[in-house]
């Protein structure tokens, strides 16, 4: 597994509310979460301020708020993971 982080972004991208509402919406899910996104989700923890890109083969992927405001700034496609879930995971890469 590589993960790399490419830069930390401003402050001004990510809410104090913001954030509270992603660790309150996280917890309690983690166990219900793949090993992958755990791996993930422990990542972002530690950079909480920056945009996690996480490598999955030969591709880079950003997923939850990373890949709304990437879908932004970089132009690229906003999906989901786990489409067919009660919450669809928003991803990007």
């Amino acid at each position: 597994m590589q993960i790399s982080i490419i830069r930390e972004t401003s402050r001004r991208h990510f809410s104090r509310k913001n954030k509270e509402k992603n660790r309150v919406a996280r917890k309690g899910k983690e166990k219900k979460l793949t090993p992958m996104m755990q791996q993930y989700m422990k990542v972002k923890d530690q950079y909480p301020n920056g945009v996690v890109f996480f490598r999955m083969g030969d591709f880079f992927e950003m997923f939850f708020d990373d890949a709304k405001l990437a879908s932004r700034v970089l132009d690229i496609a906003l999906t989901h993971r786990n489409k067919m879930k009660d919450e669809p995971i928003p991803m990007a890469g």
